[in-house]
């Protein structure tokens, strides 16, 4: 069934794509550190640590929202900047909460945490995306097999920035567009960055499509789709399905092959740590 947009819903769909450019922004009480494993005199002194490769605020964004009578939605957002949760929901079939893939829990000093019947306990790795349309039953399809799920969105770069944020280290917030080389002397296809593509941060500008969390291609059911408007300059980065996608399903891409290895201890990690919190040592 295709959706038929009436006038004012192609015009607010249209000022939402463009909202991204012209943010009303606010800077919010997080900052972006380069986490390294702790050592333990960091674990003893507690609050933040590791290396700061940058730091700087994380922006937040009002809601683009409007209802019928052209008032505003008043809400404003740091994750997922673009629509507040309800808008999300409402408008993107779309939530951001508590991630389905799980890891071990451990104490301030590292240690495994164990409930009273000595099992392991599992936390969230942090937030997901998940499809969730309110209007449909838990389990119908929410977004087709190639469909537009959302836009990848976020602070243009340059190459230059990126180096000096990240160095040699992998940002799992960047996107750039690649195409697809033919090597005549092995026969095979390999990848290579698009120079003309720019590159988009989402640490700082945290688009709804940075929140989506990693899996193998096999296991993934959106991907990645880059393109250049024609007679433009700009370039469009899309997330589209892979597969059917059903109600309450959780969203998961492939990051590519240099995401990196998480269960080595030692890979460093990018995360937000909210400067009026003191989160214990390990955070």
């Amino acid at each position: 069934m295709v959706r038929v947009l009436t006038g004012a819903q192609v015009q607010e769909e249209r000022a939402h794509e463009n909202y991204i450019h012209h943010l009303d922004l606010k800077p919010s009480s997080y900052k972006f550190y380069f986490k390294s494993n702790p050592t333990p005199a960091q674990q003893r002194k507690g609050g933040l640590w590791g290396v700061v490769r940058f730091s700087a605020p994380v922006w937040n964004g009002r809601c683009s929202f409007n209802n019928q009578h052209g008032v505003r939605c008043g809400r404003r957002t740091v994750f997922g900047i673009g629509y507040c949760w309800q808008h999300l929901e409402d408008k993107r079939h779309l939530k951001i909460g508590p991630s389905l893939i799980m890891k071990t829990k451990t104490d301030r000093t590292g240690n495994t945490v164990r409930d009273l019947h000595g099992r392991i306990v599992k936390e969230p790795i942090g937030r997901g995306v998940f499809a969730d349309d309110p209007h449909k039953n838990k389990g119908d399809i929410d977004f087709k097999r190639d469909h537009l799920v959302m836009q990848y969105q976020g602070e243009v770069v340059t190459d230059q920035e990126a180096a000096i944020r990240y160095g040699l280290h992998t940002n799992p917030y960047t996107l750039k567009a690649t195409e697809r080389i033919y090597n005549r002397s092995t026969g095979r296809y390999y990848s290579r960055d698009n120079k003309s593509a720019p590159i988009i941060d989402a640490a700082l500008l945290r688009g709804v499509g940075a929140i989506i969390n990693h899996k193998p291609h096999r296991a993934a059911n959106v991907y990645f789709q880059c393109q250049k408007i024609p007679h433009t300059d700009e370039w469009v980065y899309k997330i589209l399905a892979n597969r059917d996608i059903l109600n309450g399903e959780e969203l998961y891409v492939d990051y590519g092959d240099s995401y990196g290895d998480f269960t080595n201890k030692n890979f460093p990690t990018f995360t937000t740590q909210s400067k009026y919190i003191k989160g214990p040592a390990w955070y």
